[in-house]
């Protein structure tokens, strides 16, 4: 599994200025396409950014630091829809104490071995276990009429 890094030395000034212009990007009213033009890169370069690691983790850490001291508020808020039974409430406050992963976790098992036999074969190794049967339970019959 990848480091995630999250130190602002591994971004350069441009990424570290469009992680807080994307964060007051609600605020301010930007448009995407003029963080893209205020960073000097296009609009694809921007959003390849936003998928490095290390831009994701960043983008966290800027968003809990300018959100303060109303972070708790605002989960005690999640809290109580998640209680009174929002969906989506329980899962984001879930997500939020690592308790919910969205992704999912697929094995693939082999499946039964592969029987190649035809129905014939099948018929006859039946008649063959019918057979060994009757003749346990004759002799288990025996038996028991010898230690009458």
């Amino acid at each position: 599994m990848q480091k995630m890094p999250s130190k602002t030395e591994d971004l350069t000034l441009p990424q570290l200025m469009a992680i807080e212009l994307l964060l007051a990007k609600d605020l301010k009213g930007l448009k995407f396409s003029e963080i893209a033009q205020a960073c000097e890169v296009s609009e694809r370069t921007l959003q390849r950014w936003r998928q490095l690691p290390a831009f994701q983790a960043e983008y966290r850490r800027r968003a809990v630091q300018l959100l303060g001291d109303s972070l708790p508020q605002v989960l005690q808020v999640l809290q109580k829809k998640a209680i009174q039974g929002s969906n989506k409430s329980i899962e984001l406050y879930l997500k939020t104490l690592g308790l919910m992963k969205s992704e999912i976790d697929v094995t693939a098992r082999p499946g039964p071995p592969k029987d190649d036999r035809s129905n014939e074969a099948i018929d006859a190794e039946i008649r063959q276990l019918e057979q060994e049967l009757e003749l346990i339970e004759r002799e288990q019959k025996d038996e028991k009429e010898e230690n009458k």
